[in-house]
């Protein structure tokens, strides 16, 4: 096989010849070969930065961009204040993400040529006890500067905040000993310098960090909706606002803003373009009131939009849905949707919830082929338009 001209790109770098022909097998996801592959890979990858034993290395199917959004949606929760050390280009876009994905962010900002400042950073993090996460790119791949990653792990180590750092161009080049640097997660990917092929992405995030994160597996999920929202039954009793998102929806990430800042006390997506026929969730409404939420209405209404099918529960009616979806799967109705429940604590309390509308962002539900062809020929591209905007 002859050898590809190299690229001297930031990424992706020229694929070593022992590597591609690697890429010539296809793998069975569930086969026994496959799966400890995997494991050994996450394993080695841990090593690069001495991460075993105190770290957890998630792979991600997807670009440098997945593994970032995916970090920033996972450890910086709605509540927490995340404050990105900005140098160059990629420390303005994970501002950005941030904002996309609804969380607070905060940027503290120097000269593109000019390194980040731990003095600066430890004033900062002083001055402002909200900030419970500091982001900072390693490596600002704009310049090629390299930033002091020692000595703010030490000042954010000492202010007891979490730190986020983006390694792409740099992790396997440069030095890195987790066991001497506090940081609480490290994302990189396949296709720089560990001179991979692209399309895998990767964190190595501290098991304490990861452990907030929890994986509810619903053995009974053939049995209906609400069991798998009566499962969680201690995440929506744990005394916090709860948000609800049905999984098989493609959506601007400025929806989440939206739901996180509307105003009423349990919130609804609500889009004004509804499709004809029994198929979509209705959000009914008199004035601005929710008189009903189904697929077939029973209440007399003015107006009606489709529910995205996502929500925003306060702490409160979080617990009172998990009591209600225990209800329906204990007298026998496990069966129905887990709208159901919804409904019945809206019509209860019509005054405690309230639609946010976004009619305006690009949205759609994947149930059917024709939703697949929507998604690609419509969907994506306003998407993609937004994300380069």
């Amino acid at each position: 096989m002859p050898q590809s001209p190299l690229l001297f790109t930031p990424g992706p770098l020229t694929t070593r010849l022992e590597t591609r022909p690697a890429m010539l097998n296809d793998w069975g996801s569930r086969e026994p070969t496959f799966i400890d592959m995997t494991a050994e890979l996450r394993r080695r990858l841990l090593d690069v930065a001495g991460g075993r034993g105190s770290h957890v290395a998630v792979p991600l199917q997807g670009s440098r961009t997945f593994i970032v959004e995916a970090a920033i949606g996972t450890l910086v929760g709605p509540a927490d204040v995340l404050l990105v050390l900005v140098n160059g280009a990629y420390g303005e876009r994970m501002v950005e993400i941030a904002k996309r994905l609804g969380r607070k962010v905060e940027a503290l900002r120097w000269p593109e040529r000019e390194p980040v400042e731990p003095a600066t950073v430890d004033r900062a993090l002083a001055k402002s006890p909200d900030i419970t996460h500091v982001w900072l790119v390693h490596c600002e791949t704009t310049s090629g500067i390299l930033n002091p990653l020692a000595a703010v792990a030490a000042v954010v180590a000492q202010r007891r905040r979490a730190f986020i750092v983006d390694a792409m161009s740099s992790f396997g080049a440069l030095p890195l000993d987790l066991r001497k640097t506090s940081i609480t997660a490290v994302l990189a990917s396949s296709n720089k310098c560990l001179e991979g092929v692209p399309g895998i992405a990767f964190a190595l995030i501290e098991q304490d960090a990861l452990e907030q994160v929890a994986l509810i597996e619903n053995s009974r999920y053939r049995e209906g909706s609400i069991v798998s929202l009566a499962v969680q039954r201690a995440r929506l009793e744990a005394g916090r606002p709860v948000l609800l998102m049905d999984c098989d929806v493609l959506y601007d990430q400025r929806m989440i803003a939206r739901l996180l800042q509307a105003a009423p006390e349990n919130a609804l997506l609500l889009d004004q373009a509804i499709e004809p026929g029994d198929e979509p969730v209705k959000i009914c409404l008199r004035g601005d009131m929710i008189v009903d939420f189904a697929k077939r209405p029973e209440h007399a209404h003015d107006r009606h939009g489709e529910s995205v099918g996502f929500f925003r529960f306060s702490a409160g009616m979080a617990a009172t849905l998990a009591e209600r979806a225990i209800a329906y799967v204990e007298t026998g109705r496990a069966g129905a949707e887990y709208e159901a429940v919804t409904r019945d604590l809206i019509l209860e309390h019509p005054n405690r919830f309230g639609p946010e509308n976004i009619s305006d962002l690009p949205w759609t539900e994947i149930d059917f082929e024709a939703d697949v062809a929507r998604a690609r020929q419509e969907i994506l591209p306003r998407l993609q338009e937004v994300v380069h905007a």
